[in-house]
């Protein structure tokens, strides 16, 4: 049995973050309250203080000692509702699980109206397409992304998490360790604009400010490897070439929607060119984000199309108002593990 770990590297647009490092603080853990199941990424702020964390995949996130009693701090998830909580309300001592609602929007459907002067009939309904809703976004990726100079900060965080028991046995640890060579930090993205090369342009580079590694979890040097393409560290189907740049600038490179016209996650591909031909579209329904509605979509690739010894599932999720892609969601499976 192969030892597997997810990797993670997380980046929020706060500019005064909080780190993990304090001894004492507030313990949360986010569900949602009609399944139970965990809210991973969820947006954490704090009001009054106006800073703002997010949650792990298991939905755990935590807030330090400092914090005022009194503060409120806002949640905030793509399909649930945003809700405030007061942290007078909960314990120091414990861990204490938050529960959201499921913000919950039915399909709908539009109607076609065609020109008085039409032979077709003048006036019917059909439902909404998937690959039309996304087709339509990625042309508009243009529109929707910024193509002025910019840049903007952001907390970074990135680990391993072990994905079975293996590792605790390996090591002769006592317990499960959520997090290996946790690292955690600032950085400043600077974009010329999407009409510029993502890699090539040596203006759009990212600056990681004041990385530290996290001394609360376990640190393991036999892990920290650099990428070589081919025995230690690698992607599968991915070779990176030698340009330099941090462990962040390198996996923009698989960016999908600011890469949309080059080469970034295999089956995704190019976004603009084979991305709709190779995947299998489902529209789930309609979800909300504060006050903006998004189409959810599910995929999953065709195997004909792609291989046979791989799965990738995923989900986009798209504005109703604008056809701007919010999040996308991206799973590769190798069939043969």
């Amino acid at each position: 049995m192969k030892l597997k770990f997810l990797v993670f590297i997380i980046a929020l647009l706060f500019a005064n973050p909080f780190f993990s490092q304090e001894k004492d603080r507030f313990s949360f853990k986010i569900l949602d309250n009609k399944t139970r199941d965990p809210i991973s990424f969820a947006t954490v702020v704090l009001k009054r203080l106006n800073k703002g964390t997010h949650a792990d995949v298991n939905g755990v996130f935590h807030l330090p000692i400092y914090v005022k009693e009194n503060d409120t701090m806002t949640i905030s998830s793509i399909g649930y509702k945003t809700s405030n909580f007061y942290l007078n309300s909960y314990s120091k001592d414990s861990l204490n699980v938050i529960f959201i609602d499921e913000d919950i929007f039915y399909l709908d459907e539009i109607k076609v109206v065609s020109n008085k002067n039409s032979r077709r009939k003048n006036r019917y309904r059909k439902k909404l397409d998937a690959k039309e809703i996304i087709r339509e976004a990625i042309n508009k990726i243009p529109e929707n992304y910024p193509t002025k100079p910019h840049s903007y900060i952001a907390y970074y965080r990135d680990y391993l998490q072990p994905t079975n028991d293996i590792y605790i046995k390996s090591k002769d640890l006592k317990e499960q360790s959520d997090y290996l060579n946790l690292n955690e930090g600032i950085l400043e993205v600077f974009d010329a604009g999407y009409h510029t090369e993502p890699i090539e342009n040596d203006k759009n580079q990212t600056v990681l400010y004041d990385l530290k590694s996290n001394s609360k979890f376990i640190q393991d040097s036999t892990l920290q490897i650099p990428y070589d393409n081919h025995d230690q560290k690698l992607t599968k189907s991915v070779r990176i070439q030698p340009f330099g740049g941090n462990e962040f600038n390198i996996l923009n490179i698989t960016n999908p929607i600011r890469n949309s016209k080059s080469q970034s996650l295999s089956f995704i591909d190019t976004l603009s060119l084979g991305f709709i031909e190779k995947h299998e579209f489902k529209l789930n329904g309609l979800r909300k984000l504060n006050n903006t509605i998004l189409y959810e979509i599910s995929f999953s690739n065709k195997k004909e199309k792609t291989t046979w010894i791989h799965t990738a599932k995923g989900k986009i999720y798209i504005s109703k108002d604008n056809y701007a892609i919010y999040k996308l969601t991206y799973n590769l499976f190798d069939l043969l593990i």
